[in-house]
């Protein structure tokens, strides 16, 4: 809702009479943070109309801005004992505000815009939607996002923004961070001076509060209230002593990160004992280590403060050697040890001091093994790192004062590998997650990993939007998000293309992160994948750079930030693995353009590590020199090299062949003639009208011409014949009109006229009488629906499947229910109709979400065909726990999805119904493929089948 408006009407109030802005009226009682984003608020009035709105205690105008909190301010408290401010969210509603214009607020002014708090953050949120109304936006400074010019701004009578957060604390952790912010801050600020009081080595990057005030601002002005800093090698409270400070008079609260408890980053204590002690251990060093947490406790007290309890070992590592069982009583004796800590320094019971236990990793199997934290401690579950819930409160843990709270990542270091250098996290997906986490009351903290921070602004804004208010994102809408962001920055004229490139470049980088892409990755020979993953890629990159034009320039760095950069090493990266997994296929089938993919494979490189040093130098005119260059090319392992390299990809020459030149390759085999002694297209069917191809290829560095010969007039090809220097690509299809019977066979001869035979390309096709055909229709032994094209949904009273159209990159339907839902008794299904041309034993093949068991109770779905009872297929068992050398869990975070079988009979032909039934809330499902023995090996699978409507 929209109170600032640059058009005047009826009763509207003038922010900008005779081109001066109106003074902003604080009461001095007023908390700094306050008094400091009013002060922003001044200038932003500036930044967009060149006239400062001053800061005043008291104004002889006749109108004004009036901005404070509840309590503090003398005149917003006086207006809400009159009634003109709603008494219950300002008294009642934790950082809640109002915004709407007053006639006669005092006795000496005629109107105001009011901007009213119920506490400090409060105001400050109001304050900087006034900010963004005007058109400074939230990302200013981070995206270079210059403001909205404007020659009037009005302020609309009766219209009254009121609103507050659902969600306690909502804020970011700066994890990962190395290199690229590490390296951003050094260029930016340089390093922390040395000192021995506090003990500060040398050579550490000073995230100090120029930084921090920087994004302490960005995130009230996104309306989120909790930071966990930079931990690798800094120490915030220590690096800068003006940080703690600052964040408490901004409005910050701060933490620290799931294994720095008490307020106490590890870098402190490895600065002051590891030379002499070791890593922390409590086993070994109780009575200091309880000395170095009443430190903190001691140094924060006067702060806004979420203090970390627990421990664990240094540098994210398990607490101590052995077990659960014989460690559980060890950390329960150091939680109690701590809150005797906290109690004694503030003098006050610890329960009134907010506490989270983080779950991660291994500490959740002490929480599951039974040990007991107090009911006010927060429990922060954990996802598995790859953005998937490992666990939601239960009924019973709903009931602790606590509350819960969610540790999301946008970025992990860790296995089964790296992905930090690009956004990968579709908003589809932070919702899926997110929204089940607020639908299980887990809504005291939500805080997200975020990396390097830089490349993260969309789903940054996202997460923390989805905190303010769970409730207002449906799973239809997020599109719509995606396009108000988008125009908040560029404006409306392009916003529509811009948030659907936005879209589909985060899309492709999810379907395989780019770590873990690899020249295999796609299939070179089946279903066209890697030749799509590429084109899809370039026609994204075509689409931003013909859009670059019509960018206003003051906008071309911040489109350069969000589209045009990923958009160019996005495809470069695609390209170059496209011409390694060509160069290692074609090298093993003695093709002789093996080498020119070899060359191309260098080139690439060049070329990506040309658009990073652009983005470095040229971008904001090398402001942001440090970000982007985190390593994506070279694993071998879960950890990156320490610079982009081709390490991990080899490549291989072919030297000519003597006699035999010709080589064919056929679509669907990695061999090739003359080693395939027999070579087969895969069938074609009339119904999906096929478009096959052979490639023609040269094993030597002399040219040879060739001619094709097809044994029946109803094989088309698109040329007859030429000269082949390194090789040609042949597309192959059917006339159906000529084909003379139902089922046919044929052959397509190449030749080259020279002394050894031809070489006899075999093609069968199947014509299908299409009268009465309904459905999906299963054509050549496959078939492939996506999940989201249903027929039908049939719904019940507790739970029902609800499209997700921008889940990845085909949708799907997502299991949505009541909490607790019982295992389903199979009520609610979606339906598909479908068409099989043959019989036979067929895998159903269902892919879903990387779903895990959020519940503790086992993950499923159920499947049937027609009448058919259905077959529970399950998905994650009841007591599955992640493990980072678990294979199930490692391949479904790898392939972003999962995959559960059965196999059922098709008896008959012609019609029949798929349904899908809803036993599990939480679970999406994508995918439904259906093999009768056709189904090529890919990543994807194959395409969705043909769709005949009813007639």
């Amino acid at each position: 809702m929209n109170i600032i408006t640059t058009t005047a009407k009826e009763g509207s109030l003038h922010l900008l009479p005779n081109k001066k802005a109106l003074e902003i009226i604080i009461d001095p009682a007023d908390y700094i943070g306050v008094k400091r984003s009013a002060s922003d608020l001044g200038k932003d009035f500036f930044r967009v109309s060149a006239s400062t709105a001053h800061v005043v205690e008291e104004s002889q105008s006749e109108t004004a801005i009036i901005a404070g909190t509840y309590g503090k301010n003398r005149i917003i408290t006086e207006l809400v004992d009159r009634g003109e401010l709603d008494r219950s969210l300002l008294a009642n509603t934790p950082e809640a505000f109002i915004i709407t214009v007053i006639d006669h607020p005092t006795t000496t002014l005629d109107r105001a815009l009011v901007i009213a708090g119920s506490d400090k953050r409060g105001t400050i949120y109001g304050i900087y939607e006034v900010s963004a109304q005007l058109g400074v936006h939230p990302w200013h400074f981070w995206l270079d996002v210059p403001p909205t010019q404007h020659q009037d701004l009005y302020a609309l009578k009766d219209v009254v923004i009121a609103d507050f957060p659902r969600v306690r604390y909502r804020g970011i952790f700066l994890n990962d961070e190395a290199p690229a912010l590490t390296n951003w801050i050094r260029n930016t600020y340089g390093d922390v001076p040395p000192s021995l009081d506090p003990p500060i080595p040398e050579g550490i990057a000073r995230y100090g509060h120029e930084f921090y005030t920087k994004l302490f601002e960005v995130i009230l002005r996104l309306k989120g209230n909790f930071l966990l800093p930079a931990i690798w090698n800094n120490a915030f409270f220590e690096d800068d002593p003006e940080n703690a400070r600052l964040a408490d008079e901004y409005g910050i609260v701060m933490g620290t990160s799931h294994q720095e408890p008490m307020t106490r980053a590890q870098q402190e204590w490895d600065r002051r004992y590891r030379n002499t002690h070791g890593h922390w251990d409590y086993s070994r060093h109780s009575d200091l280590l309880k000395e170095f947490w009443k430190e903190g406790i001691e140094r924060n007290k006067a702060y806004e403060t979420v203090v970390t309890i627990g421990l664990r070992g240094a540098d994210d590592t398990p607490m101590a050697e052995g077990g659960i069982k014989e460690n559980r009583a060890l950390l329960e004796h150091i939680v109690d040890e701590q809150r005797k800590i906290i109690s004694e320094v503030t003098q006050k019971p610890a329960s009134e001091t907010p506490q989270l236990w983080c779950l991660y990793k291994e500490v959740q199997h002490f929480y599951e093994d039974g040990m007991q934290v107090p009911d006010d401690v927060t429990l922060l579950w954990a996802d598995d790192n790859w953005g998937n819930l490992r666990r939601v409160p239960s009924a019973e843990e709903r009931k602790r004062s606590g509350g819960a709270g969610i540790y999301y990542h946008f970025d992990y270091h860790g296995d089964p590998r790296n992905y930090q250098w690009i956004n990968t996290t579709q908003i589809a997906k932070i919702w899926e997650q997110m929204s089940l986490a607020y639908q299980y009351e887990a809504d005291r903290i939500w805080v997200v990993n975020v990396g390097h921070f830089k490349g993260q602004e969309q789903p940054i804004s996202f997460f923390l939007d989805l905190a303010w208010n769970p409730t207002s994102f449906e799973a239809e809408n997020l599109h719509r998000w995606s396009q108000q962001w988008v125009a908040s920055l560029f404006g409306d004229v392009h916003a529509e293309e811009i948030a659907d490139l936005l879209e589909r470049i985060v899309e492709l980088n999810a379907r395989r992160k780019p770590e873990l892409l690899s020249p295999q990755t796609w299939s070179l020979i089946n279903y066209n994948e890697s030749t799509e993953f590429v084109e899809q890629w370039q026609s994204i990159q075509e689409r931003a750079r013909e859009l670059a034009p019509h960018i206003p320039p003051p906008l071309s760095d911040t489109y350069y930030h969000l589209i045009l950069f990923p958009a160019n090493s996005s495809t470069l990266l695609a390209q170059l693995y496209q011409a390694a997994g060509r160069n290692q296929l074609w090298a093993t089938q003695g093709r002789y353009a093996a080498n020119r993919e070899a060359l191309r494979v260098q080139e690439l490189f060049e070329a990506f590590q040309d658009e990073i040093e652009t983005f470095q130098s040229t971008c904001s005119s090398g402001r942001w020199r440090g970000f982007m260059d985190q390593a994506v090319l070279g694993y071998i392992d879960w950890n990156d090299p320490p610079f982009n390299c081709l390490d991990h990809i080899y490549t291989s020459h072919v030297f000519p062949a003597q006699y035999h030149r010709l080589g064919v390759a056929v679509e669907g085999s990695t061999e090739s003639w003359p080693s395939l002694k027999q070579c087969a297209l895969p069938l074609f069917d009339s119904i999906n009208d096929q478009k096959y191809h052979i490639e023609v290829f040269n094993r030597s560095d002399t040219p040879f011409s060739y001619h094709l010969v097809a044994a029946d007039p109803w094989i088309k090809t698109s040329t007859e014949g030429g000269t082949i220097k390194l090789q040609e690509r042949i597309e192959i299809s059917i006339d159906w009109t000529k084909v003379p019977s139902t089922t046919a066979h044929s052959i397509l001869s190449v030749s080259t006229g020279e002394r050894y035979k031809d070489v006899p390309i075999h093609i069968e096709v199947h014509n299908i009488n299409e009268d009465g055909i309904v459905g999906f229709v299963e054509a050549d032994r496959s078939l492939a629906i996506n999940a989201i094209n249903y027929q039908q949904n049939i719904a019940s009273e507790e739970a029902a499947w609800v499209k997700l159209p921008t889940y990845k990159q085909w949708g799907g339907v997502r299991a949505e229910g009541i909490v607790d839902l019982p295992h389903s008794e199979y009520c609610s299904c979606v339906c598909y109709e479908a068409w099989f041309t043959h019989t036979g034993e067929a895998t159903f093949t269902v892919v879903v979400s990387p779903v895990l068991n959020f519940t503790g109770n086992e993950i499923s779905i159920g499947l049937s065909v027609d009448d058919q009872e259905p077959v529970t297929l399950p998905i994650v068992e009841a007591g599955y726990t992640v493990e980072l050398d678990d294979e199930f869990w490692r391949s479904g975070v790898i392939a972003n999805a999962r995959m559960v079988s059965v196999n059922l009979p098709i008896t008959k032909t012609g019609p029949h119904t798929i349904k899908v039934w809803l036993t599990s809330v939480g679970v999406v499902v994508e995918r439904i493929i259906v093999d009768l023995g056709s189904v090529r090996p890919s990543t994807l699978g194959p395409p969705q089948s043909p769709y005949r409507a009813p007639q």
